[in-house]
């Protein structure tokens, strides 16, 4: 069991015990025991509804905590096959039917009957044996090729969860980082998954923060079911500790555009910030810094700079959002700017046209995107 899983059972023990504490003080209590030893009155047992309760969240819990071990313990299975014998698609027949026994034993396959014909093993030879492997599987992950048998499609399978493994929480990402590496299987481009440590915001606020600041900059629906939490030591910042918070936008569960994300430091200050808006430029989202000048100034020149290239009056433009962006490399042309530089972006969508301004209210330039 996962340190984790034993935190909560201590959790909801000690919610038990609240329910039931001053039992052993209760004089009244004492009282009617003794009477009914001594035969002079019946004792009624009765059970509080609020313990009740907490024995039928407990139980719930305890099914909860065997299902996490359950594709988890699964998972090291797979994990330690495929560091051994490497990809599925490469296995002998026999390797492939200790996996779907394995699967079998820990319930992952309860009440497949090819998989209790496979192992009972009458009547097969070893190369329909073999393909009686493959199609378990396949049928097992949903998908109709063989190479498509892996470590990570088997775990997606036992671990449930809208989005894949993208959008597990940041524990379980650190343990399968834990466990790659316990196998050899952790390469030097892998994702390094840490946990957040005393100090650090945990991933419950660090989507809270991110969240509001998606909202304040983009019109976008944001779903939690679809969410990807991020807590790593990130190449793209010098291997820092660093929250990504991740959402993808989707219609009717299919992909539909370039996905929203905040970058925060371990303390929750934000770093950057990424919106569909600012995608066609290729520029990251920062927070105003001190010294910039204030959105709506920022909107108030963005407007008649464009209102003049148009050559239209200023009150005929209107709906212009307003952001504070970075230079990306490469894209330092787009904007008259260099690399690095902190300018206002005040767009006008209906024209598909931008405004730059730097920090200082400076008008940089304005163009088509």
């Amino acid at each position: 069991m996962m340190a984790n899983d034993q935190e909560l059972m201590m959790s909801i023990r000690a919610a038990i015990d609240d329910c039931t504490r001053g039992v052993d003080e209760a004089t009244s209590l004492r009282y009617k025991v003794l009477r009914k030893a001594k035969g002079e009155e019946p004792m009624v047992k009765k059970i509080s509804m609020t313990l009740v309760i907490a024995l039928v969240i407990l139980a719930l819990a305890a099914v909860a905590v065997a299902a996490t071990v359950l594709w988890k313990d699964a998972g090291e299975k797979v994990a330690e096959l495929e560091g051994e014998y490497g990809y599925y698609d490469t296995w002998d027949t026999a390797t492939k039917i200790e996996l779907v026994r394995d699967l079998y034993e820990m319930e992952a396959l309860k009440g497949n009957a090819d998989a209790e014909r496979l192992l009972k093993g009458e009547g097969m030879t070893d190369a329909e044996k073999d393909a009686l492997c493959d199609r378990i599987m396949l049928d097992y992950i949903g998908e109709d090729r063989v190479d498509l048998i892996c470590l990570e499609t088997i775990l997606s399978t036992l671990r449930d969860v809208e989005g894949g493994t993208p959008a597990w929480s940041v524990e379980d990402k650190y343990w399968y980082n834990q466990m790659l590496d316990k196998y050899g299987m952790l390469s030097s481009e892998s994702q390094r998954f840490i946990l957040p440590e005393e100090g650090e915001i945990n991933q419950e606020e660090a989507v809270r923060i991110a969240r509001t600041l998606l909202e304040s900059v983009s019109d976008k629906d944001l779903d939690d079911g679809i969410m990807s939490p991020y807590f790593e030591e990130n190449p793209a910042f010098g291997y820092r500790r660093i929250w990504t918070i991740w959402y993808d936008l989707r219609t009717d569960g299919e992909f539909r555009g370039n996905p929203l994300y905040v970058y925060l430091k371990p303390d929750g200050t934000v770093l950057s910030y990424h919106i569909p808006e600012l995608y066609s430029l290729d520029l990251m989202g920062v927070l105003p810094d001190d010294e910039a000048i204030p959105e709506e100034q920022a909107l108030e020149i963005g407007r008649k700079a464009i209102a003049e290239k148009l050559g239209v009056p200023e009150d005929e433009v209107s709906s212009l959002k307003a952001y504070y962006t970075e230079i990306e490399a490469g894209h330092s042309k787009a904007v008259d700017g260099v690399m690095g530089q902190h300018v206002w972006l005040v767009d006008y969508a209906e024209q598909n046209m931008f405004a730059a301004i730097k920090p200082d209210g400076t008008l940089m330039t304005v163009r088509n995107r």
